[in-house]
């Protein structure tokens, strides 16, 4: 149809697929898409329906959320604590975004905000629902033992040995006493 869209050709890279991308650009070609099926007689009244595009923008923004938590999770060279860190940081945007969508502030949701909708009470329901999964799939981490191993890796100087597990203690004494990786860090 000749529609004019960044890279959306028949043969395309892995990475075109991934669902994020994907809904986003089948949103930004709703109209395209629309012509197309009307052309083929092919009854899809979805796009003319403001209540399922309402959940269909937010279903594109919030899944592109996840994926970019995903891709920072993903990153080279990371430790357990950084990760740990990226995860109680969406945690804290997702109580910030469920706030918001209780009373219908839509700033952080720019495909729902173009759809506009009258009511955002049922996507705070969805984020609230994501709330107890982290808080469910990730509790274990919250306890005090893994934290206190997580130190281990963030401030390697600054724990004491006494509260590590035995078999890692005279490493942790060698490496808390050498002044050059104590410049280093």
């Amino acid at each position: 149809m000749e529609s004019e869209y960044d890279d959306a050709i028949y043969n395309t890279e892995v990475h075109w697929l991934s669902r994020g991308t994907m809904l986003k650009r089948i949103y930004n070609l709703k109209n395209d898409i629309q012509l197309f099926v009307e052309m083929k007689e092919y009854p899809f009244p979805q796009f003319n329906d403001k209540e399922w595009m309402c959940d269909f923008a937010f279903l594109v923004d919030i899944t592109q959320h996840l994926n970019d938590l995903n891709m920072e999770l993903q990153g080279k060279s990371q430790f357990i604590h950084n990760m740990f860190d990226q995860i109680k940081a969406f945690e804290s945007k997702l109580k910030i975004w469920n706030k918001h969508l209780l009373s219908n502030n839509t700033s952080h949701f720019p495909y729902l905000r173009k759809e506009t909708p009258s009511e955002t009470r049922k996507y705070a329901q969805q984020i609230q629902t994501l709330i107890t999964e982290f808080e469910s799939r990730f509790k274990i981490f919250r306890s005090e033992k893994p934290l206190l191993s997580f130190n281990i890796f963030s401030s390697p100087f600054n724990i004491d040995v006494e509260t590590v597990p035995d078999e890692t203690q005279m490493e942790l004494i060698d490496l808390q006493n050498n002044t050059d990786l104590r410049n280093k860090f």
